[in-house]
């Protein structure tokens, strides 16, 4: 999904999400340096590989964006994780 038809990681790059994806419990690997761009979508049940990944968020809740999603690794600083308190 994040790789050039020679199957090398596109780093430093950013990817724009707009649709939904089932990971169907399988990973994604994020390529080093690179931004996810969420606008619209969302990803369920499965696991992110992050190589310094900064994601940007036009969301509320992440945890309904990122639906029974684990994310390993460590996150680019800066990246903001927005979580609903329930009031």
């Amino acid at each position: 999904m994040f790789k050039d038809e020679d199957g090398n990681l596109l780093d430093n790059t950013i990817f724009i999400v707009q649709y939904d994806f089932d990971l169907d419990d399988a990973y994604i690997e994020l390529p080093e340096n690179s931004i996810l761009l969420m606008q619209g979508g969302s990803f369920t049940n499965g696991t992110f590989l992050l190589n310094n990944t900064t994601i940007y968020e036009s969301f509320i809740d992440f945890d309904e964006v990122f639906n029974n999603i684990e994310f390993r690794n460590p996150w680019k600083i800066g990246t903001t994780r927005k979580v609903s308190c329930g009031l």
